[in-house]
């Protein structure tokens, strides 16, 4: 009986030295994961703070992240972004991120510093977005529920538009001219100082240029130029300071029933949409002589078409005479056959 008792004993001793020796079972311990990368702040106001960091790499199996401000836990979460709202104007606060898994916090992200914007702030960022001639489209940030745009040349200045939003297009006005521009916010409380000032000078409506004879004729003359204007307008610079020959939307113009050996002064204009440009530089042109053929070749041909026309009468004329011939010589004639 001792024995059996024995047996049992080491049957059951036995597995459990060999579990002691090789402990299969025990789980994996997780590392903690490493520290958050890449917090920034943005969309900074007067009482918020948007914040966002990159993912921990993808075989870290993170639980959530925690976010502190000023060194205090704020709160926790699985995502990468987060606004913190109800804060202080014109406050500064410092922030950091950590991850965790099950075995824990890990290190801290990256800190950074932020400032909240102050209460009745000018706008700011004032830029423009794009000019030509007669507009010019500006944009500014900022909070307040509407903003005065003011608009000023040669020093003085006048409010334009009152607008809530924060993108306006000055439009009628001149091209080639200076214009600098302002913008106030407008608070429940008061008005803010003005923002930077933004010099701006509008686009000039190009002139043609290049202008140059192609071909000259005696009664006409046909010329090209440089430009990209939709129109153009063809003047004589004559003593009405520009009498208007005609409009075309080609860069070729061809100018006929001139007078011969006559000369001509010829100037254009850019026609636009929103106004016209200055005058082209003039073209001095001579028309050419009624041309004279010269040699015989030329004398028979500028004759044909006068030949032509005047052949079926020297016909005519011809078989009149060649009758009148037979008659007067039909007695001679006559008086030979009888003679013979």
């Amino acid at each position: 009986m001792r024995k059996l008792f024995v047996m049992l004993l080491l049957i059951i001793m036995l597995p459990l030295q060999a579990m002691a020796e090789d402990p299969i079972g025990e789980p994996e311990v997780l590392p903690a994961p490493s520290a958050p990368t890449g917090l920034i702040a943005s969309n900074v106001t007067q009482d918020s703070i948007d914040l966002s960091w990159h993912d921990n790499p993808t075989e870290e199996e993170v639980l959530n992240y925690t976010i502190y401000m000023d060194g205090i836990y704020l709160t926790s979460q699985s995502q990468t972004t987060h606004t913190v709202n109800d804060l202080e104007p014109d406050t500064e606060y410092q922030f950091y991120v950590s991850a965790a898994n099950v075995s824990g916090e890990g290190q801290a992200s990256n800190v950074i510093n932020v400032t909240t914007r102050a209460l009745n702030e000018p706008p700011y960022n004032l830029t423009t977005t794009s000019i030509d001639n007669t507009s010019i489209s500006i944009t500014w940030e900022g909070f307040a529920p509407s903003y005065e745009i003011f608009m000023g040349e040669g020093g003085t200045f006048g409010s334009i538009i009152k607008t809530s939003g924060e993108a306006y297009t000055i439009t009628d006005l001149q091209s080639d001219q200076q214009y600098s521009i302002y913008v106030v916010a407008l608070y429940e409380d008061g008005d803010s100082e003005p923002s930077s000032m933004l010099n701006v000078t509008t686009g000039t409506l190009a002139a043609p240029y290049n202008l140059r004879v192609i071909n000259i004729g005696s009664t006409s003359v046909v010329f090209n130029w440089y430009g990209s204007a939709p129109t153009y307008e063809i003047y004589f610079d004559d003593e009405a300071e520009g009498t208007l020959i005609g409009t075309t939307n080609e860069n070729t113009y061809t100018i006929t029933g001139l007078e011969t050996e006559e000369q001509y002064s010829i100037f254009l204009v850019s026609s636009y949409e929103y106004g016209d440009s200055e005058p082209s530089s003039t073209l001095n042109v001579t028309t050419g002589a009624m041309s004279v053929p010269t040699s015989v070749e030329g004398i028979v041909t500028a004759s044909f078409p006068y030949i032509r026309m005047l052949t079926p009468f020297l016909i005519i004329a011809f078989a009149i005479g060649a009758t009148f011939l037979i008659i007067e010589r039909l007695p001679e004639i006559v008086g030979r056959r009888r003679y013979w």
